[in-house]
């Protein structure tokens, strides 16, 4: 018995002395694993999306206009002239969005920087993820790899994105294996495009950490991807608004090639910001790190609040050492999550077609009102105008008037006082001579001896005869009735002539003008009115059809190898197993 006893102990020990494997390091293993991988397919299907917004454009309006007719009637009259084809273009980018799985909520930070600099180590070191991300003198951040936290878990999760675009679940033991130089020489990495890693951790729940090669390791193509790590880094890095720089404390400053980067990050956003990590400043010294924190801090002051801070930290000791604005983890932490935002790229693209309609509704009412503004005032203008043609109209009927009461009333007056005056005369003048003639015709019967009388008679007869004939040899030069109404409707109609050409030259010009600016109103206030229809109803059919994917959509395939019937080391010796 004891002889038994002794050699389990012996066994134990050596089990205890042994050193794990990772099973994806064995050839036979990798390969299994990748032929696992090659074969999930990728499901999804997005088109119902674009077709469901389709159907909606191609709805007939109350003009008997679709969209895309509406559209290309008042193509002249919108803010964008390419409107059509960015809403093409936005909606195609949502489809790519949904089908590369990479969207999220959590507030989204890069961490890049030199090779060997130290990013995995500090990455693990910060979220507590042990030695999850594998770290060494070798190259290993191959494919780029999303590290979520999340408080929600309890354990580690792997999945990944194969070349078929099907999400995949594998063991954490794979993130050890995928590196440049793989020692099973399979090359686990050359079928994956993406990793996404979830980790339990309470502290940094909500953020998603995305971790990058060292962009200046070779300028070669990796035989995995075909891509250099420079544009491996390079892509990854223009995921988020906020990035981590991580360098070596060793190297003492910005290094140029890193500062030219950090440089092309922020010139390419107004939101996006950095905070600049001199990692490993354990070997530095608190003393030393100050230093270099504050020369690089001094060399980046033209960036202003761009930079979130420049600190010295320590992935062994998982501390800061010094920090320019004396932030504690706790701090950067809420500084990142003030900083940074989800980098949903679904909800960005929905943001932008919504921008989009926002933009031709608020360039329509910009206009709308401006021609409100401008009809407004033209109408105070015809209201002056208008007021002027009344009173000229008014002076117009004044001078008729007058014009009727001299020329035809007056006139007709004073003519027919004369014309009666004279009939008096004459009447008088014919009552005279008749009673003359009578007394002269009296006086002859009578005697000759009123021969004076008769006489004086005689002479008044002929008198008054004279008279009358005088009378009638009157030529009396006048315009009769109907010539003087003539002449006031001719003076009518030139005055009427002059009034009309007041109106015309200025109210009815404004008149027209008005008509003008009132159907150019109608116009860009109906555009405005369809484009809300159109965000509406773009939006709300997106909305839905997208929850209607995402329902069914990037169901998890399970890649993992089963090692539960995998004997250990001693029983596979014992039984001549290999």
């Amino acid at each position: 018995m004891g002889r038994f006893k002794g050699k389990s102990s012996s066994e134990a020990k050596a089990k205890r002395d042994f050193v794990r494997i990772n099973p994806y390091e064995i050839p036979e293993m990798a390969l299994a694993v990748i032929a696992n991988i090659c074969s999930k397919n990728n499901t999804d299907d997005a088109n119902p999306i674009i077709q469901g917004i389709k159907v909606e454009l191609s709805k007939k309006g109350s003009d008997g206009l679709n969209f895309y007719e509406f559209v290309e009637n008042n193509r002249k009259d919108l803010f964008d002239f390419d409107l059509v084809q960015k809403l093409r273009n936005e909606l195609s980018e949502i489809v790519q969005e949904l089908l590369a799985h990479e969207n999220t909520n959590h507030t989204q930070v890069v961490v890049a920087g030199g090779f060997s600099a130290g990013k995995s180590s500090f990455l693990n070191a910060l979220t507590g993820a042990g030695d999850l991300l594998p770290t060494g003198i070798d190259p290993c951040s191959m494919v780029q790899t999303y590290l979520y936290c999340s408080d929600k878990t309890n354990e580690t999760i792997v999945k990944a994105i194969n070349l078929k675009n099907a999400v995949v679940r594998l063991d954490k033991d794979v993130l050890h294996s995928i590196q440049h130089e793989s020692k099973s020489k399979v090359y686990l990495a050359s079928v994956l495009d993406k990793l996404f890693v979830e980790v339990p951790s309470f502290q940094w729940d909500g953020f998603v950490f995305i971790d990058t090669p060292g962009y200046n390791n070779s300028d070669k193509k990796n035989d995995t991807n075909n891509r250099t790590d420079e544009a491996t880094a390079m892509a990854a890095i223009n995921k988020g608004n906020v990035l981590l720089w991580v360098i070596d404390a060793g190297a003492g400053t910005i290094p140029k090639n890193d500062r030219k980067i950090i440089d092309n990050y922020l010139s390419e956003g107004e939101d996006r910001k950095v905070a600049v990590i001199f990692n490993k400043a354990d070997k530095k010294g608190e003393h030393e790190i100050r230093k270099i924190v504050e020369d690089a801090s001094l060399s980046l002051t033209e960036y202003g609040d761009a930079i979130i801070d420049v600190l010295g930290y320590s992935s062994q000791e998982n501390r800061i050492y010094y920090s320019h604005n004396g932030f504690s983890i706790l701090g950067l932490l809420q500084e990142l999550k003030d900083s940074g935002n989800g980098n949903s790229g679904i909800e960005r693209r929905v943001e932008a077609i919504e921008s989009l309609f926002n933009d031709e509704i608020s360039f329509a009412e910009a206009a709308r009102d401006e021609f409100k503004k401008e009809k407004d005032a033209l109408i105070r203008d015809k209201n002056k105008a208008y007021k002027k043609v009344r009173e000229e109209k008014d002076n117009t009927k004044e001078i008729m008037e007058y014009l009727n009461g001299i020329a035809i009333n007056t006139y007709s007056e004073i003519f027919d006082a004369a014309s009666s005056y004279s009939e008096v005369l004459l009447e008088l003048l014919k009552h005279v001579a008749d009673s003359v003639t009578n007394i002269h015709n009296d006086e002859i019967s009578k005697a000759m001896s009123h021969d004076s009388v008769v006489n004086g008679l005689q002479r008044l007869h002929n008198r008054l005869y004279n008279y009358g004939k005088r009378h009638d040899e009157i030529s009396y030069n006048y315009y009769n009735k109907d010539l003087r109404n003539h002449v006031v409707d001719v003076i009518s109609a030139n005055l009427d002539r002059l009034d009309n050409l007041i109106e015309d030259g200025s109210y009815r010009e404004l008149e027209s003008r008005e008509d003008n600016l009132t159907n150019e109103y109608n116009k860009f206030k109906d555009n405005a009115d369809r484009m809300k229809e159109y965000r509406n109803t773009v939006v709300g059919t997106l909305k839905s059809k997208i929850k209607e994917f995402r329902k069914d959509a990037h169901e998890v395939q399970d890649a993992r190898l089963d090692f539960s019937q995998t004997p250990d080391i001693y029983t596979a010796i014992r039984t001549d197993s290999y």
